[in-house]
């Protein structure tokens, strides 16, 4: 939830620079009397959505907390940081499971929304590595199963790695330091020294 919200935050200004469609398109020169669209739709709608969402998981917060005071600044970006950096322990202690779920679900629709629109225009190169996509997707039967895609880390100009993407489902994503963190705990270890009292 905190990695979801915090690509909102980060990518919400790059969402906001793709809402406007690419100069030099080559479109076609044709009769039509209706002006194009000044904005990208898709954009507009996954903006949309993405703060629904966000705003989904203050609602249940403020409900369950009514102590809970808003930032000033009520931008989604601002309100998605303010979640994940300060109001994480209160969400999850939600006493209601089923709530807790819910806020998990938002943030991860918010994150999906905002990734859609701005992933191809990150300043990034894509390296691939070694591990497969463990995110749970839905099969055509409706069944559920592990992904199994080929995983790979966005990398930015300053060479610093951002987070870790599958290449069969871009909105399946995790923190780079949180995919390391777990490589190294599979890593086989030896064998601990008996400790033999007065050897």
């Amino acid at each position: 939830m905190r990695s979801d919200l915090r690509l909102v935050a980060e990518r919400w200004d790059a969402a906001q620079e793709a809402l406007l469609p690419g100069q030099g398109s080559g479109g076609r020169q044709g009769t039509a009397v209706s002006a194009p669209l000044p904005i990208r739709v898709d954009v507009v709608d996954a903006v949309i959505t993405a703060s629904r969402q966000v705003w989904k998981i203050v609602a249940l917060l403020v409900d369950e907390y009514p102590d809970v005071r808003l930032p000033d600044d009520q931008s989604t970006p601002s309100i998605a940081e303010w979640l994940y950096r300060w109001q994480m322990l209160r969400v999850v202690a939600i006493p209601d499971a089923g709530q807790v779920l819910q806020a998990y679900w938002c943030a991860a629709e918010a994150a999906e929304e905002i990734a859609r629109v701005t992933v191809a225009d990150a300043p990034t190169v894509e390296l691939p590595v070694p591990d497969q996509c463990k995110a749970p997707t839905r099969l055509a039967d409706g069944t559920l199963a592990m992904c199994g895609g080929d995983l790979a880390t966005m990398w930015d100009q300053a060479g610093k790695a951002k987070t870790v993407v599958c290449t069969t489902d871009r909105s399946h994503m995790i923190p780079w330091d949180s995919w390391a963190k777990s490589m190294a705990a599979r890593r086989p270890r030896g064998a601990r020294p008996r400790n033999h009292a007065g050897i």
